[in-house]
């Protein structure tokens, strides 16, 4: 029987990712409508990311760049896609077996959707037992609605056109930063009651770095309120001219192994 593929591409970013990327790529592979392309973006690792990709071969496209941030990642693959609708999965992350076919099926019912979104359930490693994940991972928590997560969420390629690209500047916040500009330009989106992330837990998460995070939240809601007296609409991305540089003192700019900032 001929699996029908959704016309999907789906652009996992990475860097030092060797110990995740199979899963991601697996659980992607596991898709009950499996994407008609899937690109990763290799971000210049120094580690064993370009042979578990191999290994997953054949059907995936390997784009490798010098190290130029998690964002800048993304926006690379934004360049390359080739399908009408774009799924990002970090690398560190896995989706659902059925994120994609509950996520097209409804955009085919409401053909005036742009952005369809889901919930995320965080979990732990497991500390023993097989490798792999669903259903062997550990759920942490209750899920939550993924409003400004880009692994929850499958976009129409033209948003990308209306709203631009993401902002590279920025190490963490650019899917807030993103999802702020989308919904000053109006698009329409609908969030479904239905788990279409799996967002690991894991020491290198940047998420856990609250004075990082604190910054650039900070920076998000800067350039918010500049667009807003200056640049009405959803044109470019100004950063705040607030006299700071984006990258505040003590942070470095490479990313833990393992995948991006959400």
């Amino acid at each position: 029987m001929t699996v029908k593929r959704a016309p999907v591409s789906v652009i996992i970013p990475v860097f030092n990712g060797e110990r995740f990327i199979g899963e991601a790529l697996a659980s992607v592979r596991r898709q009950t409508r499996p994407p008609e392309d899937i690109l990763v973006v290799d971000d210049g690792s120094t580690d064993g990311t370009p042979g578990v990709v191999a290994a997953h071969q054949p059907g995936i496209r390997y784009v490798r760049q010098a190290n130029q941030g998690p964002h800048a990642a993304q926006n690379t693959g934004l360049g390359l896609v080739r399908r009408p609708f774009v799924a990002f999965l970090d690398a560190d992350d896995v989706w659902p077996a059925d994120k994609l076919q509950v996520q097209v099926d409804r955009f085919s019912h409401e053909p005036s959707l742009e952005i369809v979104l889901g919930h995320i359930q965080l979990f732990r490693p497991r500390s023993s037992g097989p490798a792999g994940i669903a259903p062997e991972f550990e759920p942490y928590l209750a899920p939550f609605p993924g409003h400004t997560c880009f692994g929850s969420a499958l976009f129409r390629r033209p948003v990308f056109d209306t709203v631009g690209a993401l902002n590279e500047a920025m190490v963490y916040g650019a899917d807030l930063d993103w999802f702020l500009r989308a919904r000053e330009a109006h698009l329409i989106m609908r969030m479904m009651d239905h788990v279409c992330l799996h967002y690991r837990l894991h020491g290198g998460n940047l998420t856990r770095d609250r004075r990082m995070r604190n910054h650039y939240l900070l920076k998000v809601i800067q350039n918010a309120l500049t667009r807003r007296r200056q640049l009405p609409g959803p044109g470019g991305v100004p950063d705040a001219d607030d006299g700071q540089p984006d990258q505040p003192a003590g942070f470095a700019r490479s990313r833990p192994a393992g995948g991006h900032a959400p």
